[in-house]
């Protein structure tokens, strides 16, 4: 199922100068790419806080080229970057970015996927290192909140130049709901020009285009399967505990994916009450009119119970490869009270864990 709507993400991107800064800044606006993954498969195991993309940065010839050239003609007015988001929800969690800091992660439209931004400034002609001020996450280098970009003085009349850089990731905040994360254009960046916020017209803005992601959750396919157990006389079941020849099945598990820590199954009873779960034994279905019979799940060997509500471990299952794998049981008639002949069906739920 893809679940499909709008996150509304907005980064602003303000380049601030002083009123002692006069300044002129011919800069193109345009779109600017973050290309994401197209597709990713989550393992089932994989835990909370677990990037699901790598840091994907946008375009980095706009990076090169600068958001901005400012002409200016007098030092000592401040200049650089500062950023502000809107539409963003955070999750209450966060990750490590660059240089091991902490990004808070916010929610998207799909359920148990978050995202993650981190940003730094970019600051030219100011006497000291272009790249300052080091990675964040978002909300620390905010206009207003709790600090700013790289902030530097100019040290001479002539060109500053200044830009920044994002990069993004996906993580996993929760049980995931597969889907389609959808960003669209979640970014923009603005110039702040003589303490005037350059907001909309001319050409001091920049889009930035994320483009979306299919989520999709790794797991092995496991198709139904029908057990005939056959048609027997009232003297198979002399006594109470006596059972039909074991008939033998599989259950095929296929397409399992690679780099899952262990994949496990187990067998269930759809009904609250009429089964035994150490004894494997489990009652017949409600359209049934045979009585004093249950259904018993083994092994292959036609002796060993296998019991209902019990974790077992998919056996062969190869971390690095992944595959198809066949689970060996039976199944039997056993008597457990006053017995009358009839059809005698039933039904359990088998499921996967993987962990």
């Amino acid at each position: 199922m893809n679940i499909i709507s709008t996150c509304a993400l907005l980064i602003v991107l303000v380049l601030l100068s002083g009123n002692a800064l006069a300044s002129t800044c011919p800069v193109s606006n345009g779109t600017v790419n973050v290309n994401m993954p197209a597709t990713v498969t989550v393992p089932r195991d994989a835990g909370v806080g677990t990037l699901l993309t790598g840091w994907v940065e946008h375009d980095k010839v706009y990076y090169t080229q600068f958001y901005a050239n400012c002409n200016y003609s007098s030092p000592g007015g401040r200049a650089g970057m500062v950023w502000d988001w809107l539409g963003l929800a955070s999750t209450g969690t966060s990750v490590k970015g660059y240089s091991n800091v902490n990004v808070v992660v916010y929610k998207t439209n799909v359920p148990g996927v978050g995202i993650a931004v981190q940003t730094i400034g970019y600051s030219a002609n100011c006497g000291g290192g272009e790249w300052g001020g080091g990675w964040a996450s978002i909300e620390n280098y905010g206009l207003g909140g709790t600090g700013w970009g790289w902030v530097c003085v100019p040290t001479k009349a002539g060109y500053w130049q200044g830009g920044g850089r994002v990069a993004v990731a996906l993580v996993k905040t929760g049980p995931i709901t597969p889907g389609k994360v959808v960003h669209g254009t979640p970014f923009m960046s603005y110039l702040y020009l003589d303490e005037v916020p350059r907001w909309g017209g001319g050409n001091y803005y920049w889009y930035y285009n994320v483009t979306s992601t299919d989520i999709k959750v790794s797991s092995c396919n496991t198709p139904n399967v029908d057990v005939a157990l056959g048609s027997y006389s009232l003297d198979t079941f002399a006594a109470v505990g006596s059972r039909s020849q074991p008939v033998k099945f599989s259950v095929n598990v296929s397409d399992c994916p690679a780099n899952l820590n262990s994949v496990q199954y187990s067998f269930s009873f759809p009904g609250t009450t009429g089964f035994v779960a150490n004894q494997g034994r489990f009652g017949l279905s409600g359209a049934s009119t045979a009585k004093g019979v249950q259904v018993k799940l083994l092994q292959s060997d036609g002796q060993t119970t296998v019991e209902l509500d019990k974790e077992y471990t998919l056996n062969g299952y190869n971390k690095a490869t992944g595959g198809t794998y066949n689970i060996p049981l039976a199944a039997a008639y056993e008597r457990v009270g006053n017995i009358e002949a009839g059809s005698a069906n039933s039904e359990l739920v088998f499921s996967m864990i993987y962990k």
